[in-house]
């Protein structure tokens, strides 16, 4: 019969495989189990996935190795896109920093795209980095996003910014925007703003252009024409998130 005393706790435990008695710290978690800890060590489960073979991963393009005898890696089995292309295979689009100091002896950032030393005003701010900048500098960066989105060079880019707007006619330097069609990614020319907007609020799509022209027309003169508008298929536009009915009506209210 015990007096009350409440035992002292168990700083040990023993590895069922190995039968040796260890910390407490050399054993993996595993809350399935009423001591909260695995039964075996973690030398016992190194071990036993060095004696499994190894292969690669059965998912269909990928090339990742496998280990412990697993039919998939491990990024597969949670849920990532196969890896088609070995590590190392593939050049890296990023120049070789290495050797290379971050800052110079007058304070200036590396850029890691085209190696040269340019002044802090130049970079990006990014709090994961230890001193608060990103890697590429702002011309690289608009370089990059350019090819990656439009697939054009800074040239080409540039020479369509300088462009009237082609529906408009409207110019303003710094406000030319490049459209382009986010179903293939073909790029169709320049717009201004605006018309960038109006287009891509009706889908993109002629025949509801055409019919908003038409509607257009009927009040031409100030007066709306007695010819009843064609019955159409209803379509609601999608509602930014977060800007209810309530909020839209409470926003227009006197």
């Amino acid at each position: 019969m015990t007096d009350g005393t409440p035992l002292p706790e168990v700083h040990v435990k023993m590895c069922t495989r190995c039968s040796q008695t260890k910390s407490r710290s050399e054993f993996h978690k595993c809350t399935a189990r009423k001591d909260g800890l695995n039964p075996w060590c973690k030398e016992c489960h190194r071990k036993h996935r060095r004696e499994k073979p190894s292969g690669t991963c059965e998912v269909e393009g990928c090339v990742r190795a496998t280990s412990g005898g697993q039919r998939k890696c491990d990024p597969c089995y949670a849920g990532e896109p196969p890896l088609t292309e070995a590590r190392g295979t593939r050049p890296s689009p990023w120049p070789s920093t290495r050797g290379m100091p971050r800052h110079d002896d007058h304070g200036n950032r590396l850029c890691s795209h085209c190696l040269t030393y340019l002044p802090v005003s130049q970079f990006g701010s990014r709090s994961s980095v230890s001193d608060g900048l990103v890697r590429i500098c702002r011309p690289c960066s608009r370089i990059r996003y350019v090819h990656r989105k439009y697939g054009l060079t800074i040239q080409e880019a540039e020479e369509m910014w300088a462009a009237p707007c082609g529906i408009c006619g409207f110019f303003e330097a710094g406000t030319m925007v490049i459209d382009h069609c986010h179903g293939s990614g073909v790029v169709r020319g320049t717009l201004c703003h605006p018309c960038n907007v109006s287009i891509g609020h009706f889908g993109d799509d002629p025949a509801l252009l055409d019919k908003a022209s038409q509607y257009l027309r009927r009040f031409l003169h100030g007066q709306a024409s007695q010819d009843p508008p064609e019955r159409t298929e209803v379509r609601h536009a999608p509602r930014a998130k977060g800007w209810s009915t309530h909020k839209r009506r409470k926003s227009i209210s006197p």
